[in-house]
């Protein structure tokens, strides 16, 4: 679904003189006294630094071209073309779900004709094809909606709208061709994707899993630096072709993060329901609701963490600093900052805003400034000095409402 430095310093000074033995004139051109010198310019002021947020490890994404061409792919040597697409089968039905209330409804040819059109109630032929620059191709794979039932739930895959599996990337760590695709009820919001990984030799399926859900966790795919694991919203995977579930039993999956190479945070919230006043909300929970697990999904620590407020579904708000190798995260609900140190991810301390002065021009030269905006609409700024990442000033601004 986040040390200072040491300087050496030698300095070697030779000094040579010698004394002439004969008598000789030296004429020299007139110098000016050190006193008519110009004045040194005064020193610059130091600057402060400026804050690197940029992500702890690489995160998949798709591979759009401007010209609309199909994307390349070197692999051994070799360029490759790389054609996928989606082709709802007119002639294949599905079973669907029927909504008692239109038990007596007459199904009209414009009514088949809206379904076929979102391929609801109907098989969806998805195609792969790695072709070579001569045309020859490496292979061509086809699947179709129950490849992906077992992942994404067959009622939905059913009612789902074909989508050409978007491609996010070559992985040479899983020799594999890494791709998303989209299972959406056709013109809405209700649905997610799924991770799809082809072997790159010979196009059979090695992995299909679910990697994000528009009403639950939608983060990114992010990889290891070693290239041979991935994390998505709800599992981990592993080029050796096994794979962690993240669900718990009881809980929704609200957001992963890949705090270093070794370690993932997986955060819960209680499973939602319909209140007595109609609307959606989440079941409490009693403890800890966020693990930190190693890549085998085993646990080495726990805490609370309810920061996962989004617009729709669930999200972090965060940011990871490079110059201090840590994940700052913020839980506006209770105004409590969380520091996850990479080097030591167990070592984390929750900090209450209260406990953090606030700050007061001017910027120190060894503070840099980090943004945290939450979607509930507070404006979190930090302060951090790079020297201690304990160190931390902040100001908040508060989201305003008309009456």
């Amino acid at each position: 679904m986040f040390k200072p430095l040491s300087w050496a310093v030698v300095l070697c000074a030779t000094l040579l003189s010698c004394e002439s033995r004969q008598p000789v004139t030296v004429t020299t051109a007139p110098t000016e006294s050190a006193t008519s010198a110009a004045p040194a310019a005064p020193a610059k002021p130091t600057r402060p630094g400026v804050a690197d947020t940029t992500a702890a490890f690489a995160t998949l994404s798709a591979q759009p071209d401007s010209t609309h061409r199909p994307p390349t792919i070197t692999i051994g040597g070799q360029q490759y073309r790389l054609l996928t697409s989606a082709k709802t089968d007119p002639n294949r039905r599905l079973p669907v779900p029927q909504d008692p209330a239109d038990s007596a409804e007459v199904v009209t040819a414009e009514s088949e004709a809206m379904a076929l059109a979102g391929s609801y109630g109907y098989d969806v032929q998805y195609t792969v094809s790695l072709v070579a620059a001569n045309g020859k191709p490496r292979f061509t794979a086809t699947l179709h909606k129950a490849d992906f039932a077992a992942a994404m739930g067959p009622t939905h895959v059913n009612e789902s709208f074909a989508a050409a599996p978007d491609f996010y990337g070559y992985l040479p760590g899983f020799n594999a061709l890494a791709f998303v695709v989209s299972f959406y009820l056709h013109d809405t919001d209700d649905g997610g994707e799924a991770l799809l990984l082809l072997d790159a030799t010979t196009g059979k399926v090695r992995h299909i899993g679910m990697q994000g859900w528009a009403f639950g966790a939608t983060d990114g795919i992010t990889l290891t630096p070693d290239g041979r694991t991935l994390l998505t919203s709800y599992e981990i995977v592993h080029a050796n072709g096994r794979s962690v579930k993240l669900a718990r039993k009881g809980l929704e999956i609200a957001g992963t993060l890949l705090i270093n190479d070794q370690t993932v945070l997986a955060v819960y919230e209680g499973e939602t329901y319909i209140d007595a006043d109609g609307g959606m909300t989440n079941r409490e929970i009693n403890g800890p609701n966020a693990y930190l697990l190693d890549l085998n999904g085993r646990e080495i620590g726990r805490f609370n963490f309810h920061g996962t407020q989004a617009e729709m579904g669930y999200g972090f708000t965060y940011k990871y600093l490079a110059q201090t190798r840590s994940h700052y995260l913020f839980d506006d609900g209770i105004k409590v900052l969380f520091v996850l140190n990479r080097d030591n991810p167990r070592a984390h301390r929750p900090v209450r805003l209260t406990q953090l002065r606030k700050f007061t021009a001017p910027q120190r030269p060894t503070e840099v400034r980090l943004h945290l905006t939450s979607t509930l609409g507070s404006h979190l700024t930090l302060y951090v000095d790079t020297l201690s990442s304990s160190a931390v000033r902040y100001s908040l601004r508060k989201p305003t409402y008309e009456p």
